[in-house]
């Protein structure tokens, strides 16, 4: 669910510099607007959590960052450590998981990267 005061970078296309747009909620929910302002452009990508060393290349790859550290969240995780992605043509973007971990052995991998 996005949380009250959550943010997002967005990206008016790859290869431009991002803008942070945050949560216009007032409480926890499914679906959010955000509010920020990004150069017009056919498509968009977005990144959650917003992180200023993020970024979209030109030929569209992500970039996000983990950081080296969990921080304890009560009654939740840390999102830092879950990072999602969108690719919108439009306005509207539906963030999906850049990796996930499978089954009782918490087998985790993304582009090399295994724990």
């Amino acid at each position: 669910w996005w949380l009250v005061g959550d943010k997002i970078s967005v990206f008016a296309g790859p290869g431009s510099a991002g803008s942070e747009f945050v949560s216009q909620e007032s409480e926890p929910g499914p679906v959010a607007v955000f509010k920020g302002e990004a150069a017009q452009a056919d498509t968009y990508y977005g990144i959650y959590p917003a992180n200023e060393a993020a970024a979209v290349s030109s030929d569209g790859i992500f970039t996000v960052y983990l950081p080296g550290r969990q921080r304890a969240v009560e009654g939740t995780f840390d999102t830092d450590l879950a990072p999602t992605v969108a690719i919108a043509e439009g306005h509207t973007m539906t963030f999906r998981k850049v990796f996930a971990c499978r089954g009782r052995r918490k087998f985790c991998d993304y582009q090399g990267l295994r724990w």
